[in-house]
């Protein structure tokens, strides 16, 4: 094939050829309208020949383009344009797994699992939407960015359209030697199961360093996949433990139906192995900090007099000889990752004015030197008698999800971070929206005492709520630095500072936070203030624990409450999100807009757990409804109303909203004025079309568009489906497994549209999945016999 570079195509301008194999080219390219690189892939031309390709390409490029998962490249475009046949995707430039794997040698357990178990996450999503994969490789495993903490899958589609032509003999079929299952290299049908073989092959090569099949000729390796016994300890020796030997080894079977029966279950096996991994590898540190604690006893023995309570700062006092540091448990080249979660942050635990990054530490008197002795673990009653609220301190609650909350809610929602008394004083006025008074109070104290170490941490920690472009935070927590180079605070305080919005523009802060961080964590390890900021701005996989952890020690105050809440809901935890937004809108003042934002949270949780009727009822005790004076406010509260079933309310807001605006601010209302159509006026031509153009504009409000647009897609989804609308039905069904892959239920439901549609076949795989993903055995009985009713699957299905 030709060089394309400095052509174009459509609106892309080919700029370079990154690869070529023996049915496509790849080249980076311009997309001028929207000022961006993309990736080209351009498929041969001589295929334009081909009118069964032709067919084939347009449909499998619109499938290949409705795919949405985090670990599915996004398709943007494609054309043919003077019978060159493209297809325009992310332009990814950190790499692919088989690059990464060459590099390395060899991956670590937890990578192997973690990469792995994202892959059969998006193998299953892919599943469910009739997509198989077909040529699974290391290759076409790409990195998100440098960090390699996140991979997505190429050329879903490719196979199905390279399949359809003359350019595969009978008996023949597509994909890559070393990763074809035995199926495929004979020639016979194929279905899911043959990416789970490939994802077999993919970490065996992963956790050793190659591929288990290897020979002469593609032919041989091919052969080999069909005839060869399984790899043994003997291929591979003690490298891989024995529960991932088993999910390989099954991955691995020859005959299709000993493999997993879906990626579902394969995922669930990974993250099974990659839990009992991680609880090893923390069962290290732990037994670690156990000796080390041993060690230093005699040291806090010395100075136990003065303390007159554990993890309560002392008056006067110098820190003890330095903990022996830690080697950091961060990974190297995370400053990526670290821009994510920092960006994340900055949008998710603001506070009364800017960026609110708060302190756990356990309230002192009035101390001079801030040193901490030892971690706290209980909240005392001078604490709880500072709280905001009564109804914020003590927030009891249970999880009905399984799983453990993290161990001391009920007893930290303090909304006070319980630093000092001047800290404390201050925060009083920060909740009552004056923080000019908060640093005037603090300087008075300052300019009698310069060196009051609590004073300053307290000034350091005041400017970072505020535009601080003259850097005074870090300038002031330097000052700490000096005073007290062996104290955790001052490098507290400058991780703060780095973290505001003037400094966030230029680069390294991010990782100065991080460093600074990490230092705290190194001088006292079981330091709750530092141990939750870690947690914001350290490794995905470790935040819950180290939440957990800087509870457990005593973490309390307002920016930690929203930093956990929004954590939780982030990861669709909603039951565990809630003590947390009711803490904090039971603690905020009304004049804070986090105390707003707390409220809309709250109740779309509670909404997301299934109490509709409490979130309903919350929002009539609050100011909303008398307050209300905006199209976004009338429509949250339209949709509150709507989906406990207050129908007359909901009506009476989504109208209001309508009142004051229909642009997009009004979406809300207008969902749930569809959703009325259905429910109360019965015009369900109405409401299909209201529906429908809504989904094509994305026209969703705030509200719904974070996590109650599940709720949305269902709804309409159903509503498509009483009204006969199954084809519209099943789009709302497909968009709704793209959001949430695990609710059987969803797959059932489109299941059912399929089987009124005469697509039987497509309707087994959906009960199946539903099969592989519920925990209850009564209803994968239920699953397991409505599928049986179906008969015989199809011939080549």
């Amino acid at each position: 094939m030709q060089n394309f570079s400095g052509r174009k195509l459509g609106n892309y301008e080919l700029r370079e050829r990154l690869g070529r194999g023996g049915m496509a080219e790849v080249y980076r390219a311009y997309q001028v309208g929207m000022d961006r690189d993309v990736a080209v892939k351009i498929m041969l031309g001589h295929l334009a020949e081909d009118d069964t390709f032709i067919k084939r390409f347009k449909r499998e490029a619109r499938a290949v383009g409705r795919l949405r998962h985090p670990h599915i490249i996004n398709i943007f475009d494609f054309g043919i344009e003077n019978d060159v046949f493209y297809m325009v995707m992310e332009y990814l430039a950190d790499g692919n797994l088989k690059e990464y794997i060459d590099e390395n040698g060899r991956l670590s357990l937890t990578e192997s699992l973690t990469i792995a178990r994202d892959l059969a996450d998006a193998l299953d999503y892919a599943h469910g939407s009739g997509m198989i994969h077909r040529d699974l490789k290391p290759a076409n495993i790409m990195f998100v960015d440098k960090s390699k903490q996140n991979v997505v899958l190429t050329d879903f589609g490719i196979a199905q359209i390279i399949d359809a032509t003359a350019l595969t003999g009978t008996g023949m079929s597509v994909g890559t030697p070393s990763y074809m299952s035995p199926e495929a290299g004979s020639g016979d049908d194929t279905d899911e199961r043959t990416d789970i073989y490939a994802m077999g092959i993919i970490l065996y090569e992963m956790l050793v360093g190659k591929v288990p099949y290897n020979a002469d000729t593609p032919l041989a390796v091919i052969m080999k996949h069909i005839n060869a016994p399984l790899p043994t300890r003997d291929d591979y020796g003690d490298l891989i433990p024995p529960d991932v030997e088993n999910i390989m080894l099954r991955c691995l079977a020859k005959v299709p139906e000993a493999r997993f029966a879906s990626a579902a279950a394969l995922r669930d096996a990974l993250t099974t192995a990659l839990d009992k991994q991680s609880t090893a590898e923390r069962a290290i540190p732990a037994a670690k900090a156990t000796e080390v604690s041993a060690n230093n006893a005699t040291q806090f023995d010395t100075i136990a007099e003065d303390v007159t309570q554990p993890g309560v700062i002392a008056d006067n006092m110098t820190t003890p000889l330095a903990t022996p540091k830690p080697q950091s448990q961060e990974t190297e080249n995370q400053g990526v990752m670290r821009w994510v979660v920092a960006l994340i942050a900055l949008a998710v635990f603001g506070s009364v004015l800017f960026f609110t990054y708060d302190a756990f530490f356990a309230s002192p008197d009035t101390p001079t030197d801030v040193v901490i002795t030892e971690s706290a673990t209980e909240t005392t009653s001078a604490q709880a008698d500072v709280t905001p609220s009564p109804e914020a301190d003590t927030v009891v609650f249970e999880s009905q999800l399984g799983g453990e909350l993290p161990p001391n809610p009920e007893a930290n929602l303090s909304m006070y971070s319980n630093i000092s008394e001047i800290l404390n004083e201050a925060e009083t006025l920060v909740f009552e929206g004056n923080l000019e008074g908060a640093i005037v109070q603090v300087e008075a104290i300052l300019a009698d005492e310069p060196e009051n170490a609590e004073a300053l941490f307290a000034k350091a920690r005041l400017y970072s709520y505020r535009w601080d472009e003259d850097n005074i935070a870090g300038e002031t927590a330097q000052q700490l630095i000096d005073l007290q180079p062996d104290s955790p605070w001052g490098y507290i305080a400058l991780a703060d500072s780095y973290l505001n919005y003037p400094l966030l523009d230029e680069e390294g802060s991010v990782d100065a936070a991080h460093d600074a961080i990490q230092t705290a964590i190194d001088i006292d390890p079981e330091n709750p203030h530092a141990l939750w900021r870690l947690a914001n701005l350290g490794e995905w996989e470790l935040q819950f624990e180290r939440y957990t952890q800087a509870e457990d020690f005593g973490a309390s105050g307002a920016d930690f409450i929203l930093s956990i809440a929004r954590y939780f809901s982030g990861n669709r935890d909603y039951l565990r999100a809630i003590p947390y937004w009711e803490s904090y809108y039971r603690g905020a003042d009304t004049a804070a807009w986090t105390w707003s934002e707390s409220f809309w949270e709250l109740t779309e949780a509670l909404i997301r757990s299934g109490d509709a009727r409490a979130a309903y009822d919350l929002l009539l005790e609050s100011p909303f409804p008398d307050i209300a004076s905006d199209a976004s406010t009338y429509g949250n509260m339209a949709y509150i109303a709507f989906m406990p079933g207050e129908y007359e309310q909901a009506r009476e807001w989504a109208d209001a909203a309508l009142a004051f605006s229909s642009e997009d601010d009004a979406n809300a209302a207008r969902w749930v004025l569809a959703f009325m159509a259905f429910e109360v006026d019965e015009d369900e031509d109405s409401a299909v079309e209201q529906l429908i153009q809504l989904a094509e504009e994305d026209a969703f409000h705030r509200y719904i568009e974070f996590g109650t647009q599940t709720d949305a897609y269902l709804q309409s989804a159903r509503y498509m489906a009483t009204a006969g609308r199954d084809e519209e039905a099943i789009e709302f069904y497909s968009t709704l497994v793209e959001l949430n892959s695990g609710v059987p239920f969803f797959f059932e439901e489109r299941a059912d549209a399929y089987l009124r549609l005469g697509e039987n076949e497509l309707a087994r795989a959906d009960l199946q999945t539903a099969l592989a993903i519920e925990p209850d055995p009564q209803i994968q009985q239920y699953y397991r016999d409505r599928i049986i009713e179906l008969g015989p699957a199809d011939e080549g299905d």
